[in-house]
């Protein structure tokens, strides 16, 4: 079946617009399969398509990696399996570049170190580390771990759990809600709904219909 949105396509472009309307809504699969018609394992299937797609344009927003010697990209990227794992212990980063809000996951080689600092077991100052990463991050938040850890890059130190109004917290407070329901899922697949709600916080004013259709029109799934 032709459809120009999505390369050996099983559903009429019509089908494919109305899932994307119900997804741009926020609906999960199963609400989408009923309102839509379409097959439960089929909406689940074109549904992380388009999450990858999402956190491919994503990355692409990401400011420019610092360079640093204490990183080896290719040995230390944290691999994203199949292997069903709990969530626990999963450290992110956030930070504003662009006036945007980005996430990172932190490279498992840190993720150790930043875990007992998010839990408040070892103090910023005690840590034999210095902020030297690929990215400055503004925050530090587990999966899990209902605690947003703001970090002062000024000082280089810890300004606490304290509740501040800003652009990071507003997207913690967004996040949160969506994130937690993914608890004991796929590595992989929750990075994908980070990177979901980190495009749908930065574009919440926007046409969100029109933005995803925009993707798929340039790239299809």
């Amino acid at each position: 079946m032709y459809n120009k949105y999505i390369k050996h396509a099983k559903i009429s472009e019509g089908k494919f617009r109305e899932l994307i309307k119900y997804f741009s809504l926020d609906l999960d699969g199963l609400q989408i399969a009923e309102l839509s018609g379409l097959n439960r394992n089929t909406v689940g299937r074109y549904l992380n398509l388009l999450r990858q797609r999402i956190a491919a344009h994503c990355e692409g927003e990401l400011p420019p990696r610092k360079n640093i010697d204490t990183l080896n990209d290719d040995e230390n990227l944290i691999e994203f399996d199949d292997h069903f794992v709990a969530n626990e212990g999963i450290i992110f980063g956030l930070f504003r570049g662009n006036s945007k809000i980005h996430t990172e996951m932190v490279d498992e080689s840190y993720s150790l170190k930043f875990r007992d600092i998010v839990r408040g077991k070892t103090p910023w100052e005690a840590m034999d580390y210095s902020i030297n990463y690929w990215y400055e991050f503004d925050g530090l938040v587990e999966l899990g771990k209902n605690k947003y850890f703001r970090l002062n890059q000024t000082k280089k130190g810890v300004n606490g759990y304290t509740t501040h109004i800003n652009s990071i917290k507003s997207f913690w407070s967004f996040a949160q809600m969506r994130l937690l329901k993914f608890r004991g899922v796929a590595k992989h697949t929750f990075y994908l709904h980070l990177k979901e709600c980190e495009f749908r916080f930065n574009n919440r004013s926007e046409n969100l219909y029109g933005k995803i259709m925009d993707l798929v029109k340039r790239e299809p799934l």
